[in-house]
């Protein structure tokens, strides 16, 4: 079995386990696994379909595509590499750092099309939810009609 990634939700409570798609995606799954655990608001972030985001560190160097896709489906995580002066900006521009911003996307609906404010996105398609899929679903949902929540990334053991 290879490294997975624990997913929690705070409000409302929701676990899900991600396997990272280590095969496919390699340097952004060990960016990724480097800054585990990570702390920080998931919102709501329908540009590309059901799917909610949370600003993650940006990588120190630019990050190549890998798996790269401009379409995810239901319980995709995709990582989005927003340079700076990018139109694509998140709201939380306070985070952008020299380096720009992290997007770490997780997708709760069947085919997303990954737009962004200049158009389709693509995006690192790194790893995908193999456990606790639908309870996440529903506190996804939840996020998107009452706001945003609090999400922890951690390594799963196991």
């Amino acid at each position: 079995m290879g490294r997975r990634v624990e997913i929690l939700l705070a409000d409302p409570e929701a676990r899900a386990i991600a396997s990272l798609l280590e095969d496919k995606a390699p340097v952004t799954c060990d960016m990724v696994w480097r800054q585990l655990p990570y702390t920080g608001e998931i919102y709501s972030a329908r540009w590309g379909g059901r799917h909610v985001s949370t600003c993650f560190p940006a990588p120190h160097e630019p990050l190549m595509q890998e798996n790269a896709t401009i379409f995810a489906t239901k319980g995709d995580l995709i990582f989005f590499h927003v340079r700076p002066g990018s139109e694509d900006i998140l709201r939380d521009r306070e985070l952008m750092s020299p380096n720009g911003v992290g997007d770490l996307s997780i997708f709760y609906a069947r085919i997303s099309y990954l737009m962004g404010p200049s158009g389709h996105v693509s995006g690192n398609l790194f790893a995908t939810i193999t456990e606790g899929l639908e309870a996440f679903v529903t506190a996804c949902n939840h996020i998107w009609r009452w706001g945003p929540g609090r999400v922890i990334l951690q390594r799963a053991g196991g």
